[in-house]
């Protein structure tokens, strides 16, 4: 919990049915649940990471043979070198 950074900027599930256009989302801590990494490898979710310079990484899960997708955004503190969690989409449904 310690390396996320709330409020924390991102999209709740399904937010096509949820945000109007233009509106923006955030995850406060205690609406917040932890992420295991054991949930994510028993899941049959496909993982793709692309780097960003050093600094930055994003995520995309997919679940369901692609139906779905996540997204979370790691952004690496020049001074301290640790990872943090600046980003993150609930699942949603990937528009074909």
């Amino acid at each position: 919990m310690q390396h996320i950074r709330f409020p924390l900027e991102g999209l709740p599930s399904f937010a096509d049915s949820v945000l109007a256009p233009g509106q923006t989302f955030v995850w406060t801590q205690d609406k917040w649940d932890l992420h295991t990494e054991d949930a994510i490898k028993s899941s049959d979710a496909e993982q793709e990471f692309t780097p960003f310079g050093d600094h930055l990484i994003i995520e995309n899960m997919f679940i369901q043979n692609r139906k779905y997708a996540t997204e979370r955004k790691f952004l690496r503190d020049p001074q301290t070198q640790e990872w943090y969690l600046i980003y993150y989409a609930a699942p949603n449904v990937i528009k074909q």
